[in-house]
């Protein structure tokens, strides 16, 4: 998957850091992880700032920081 094919739901960006959040409607799975690192990693790259990576469970009310 290139960085092309990245498209996260929500960046926001602040003054000292980045935060970007996946939107799941279904159950948690390994490859959750894996894709909001990739986002984590590419946007750490393109603004030069920390990313905090958050994925958020929507059926569990569940939010996770990566």
């Amino acid at each position: 998957q290139g960085s092309a094919d990245l498209r996260p739901d929500k960046i926001l960006e602040r003054k000292s850091d980045i935060v970007v959040i996946d939107f799941k409607t279904g159950n948690s799975s390994p490859k959750d992880n894996e894709q909001i690192w990739n986002y984590k990693m590419v946007l750490e790259e393109l603004f030069e700032k920390p990313v905090k990576a958050i994925l958020y469970y929507t059926k569990q009310n569940n939010l996770i920081e990566i």
